[in-house]
């Protein structure tokens, strides 16, 4: 056990480690919590999971659809930059 050693790798989002950006530390949490909501839920069935996940997700792109960076009509190269 001598030559364990316990790394450390910021969790601000902001870090690059090769081409993945290092995720913040909500991420983790919000996981954590999203996975006791399914949980709790589950007890009513698996439509239900299914119709939460479902709102979840039409959230999301709703949410990207309409705050998301304008990208029509631009090259792959200009978005990169």
């Amino acid at each position: 056990m001598s030559d364990v050693a316990i790394l450390q790798f910021p969790a601000d989002g902001k870090i690059l480690y090769g081409t993945q950006r290092s995720r913040p530390a909500w991420n983790a949490v919000s996981a954590a919590f999203t996975s006791l909501l399914i949980g709790a839920v589950l007890v009513y069935g698996v439509p239900v999971v299914f119709a939460l996940l479902a709102v979840a997700m039409i959230l999301v792109a709703a949410v990207v659809g309409f705050m998301g960076s304008r990208t029509n009509g631009m090259v792959l190269e200009e978005l990169s930059r």
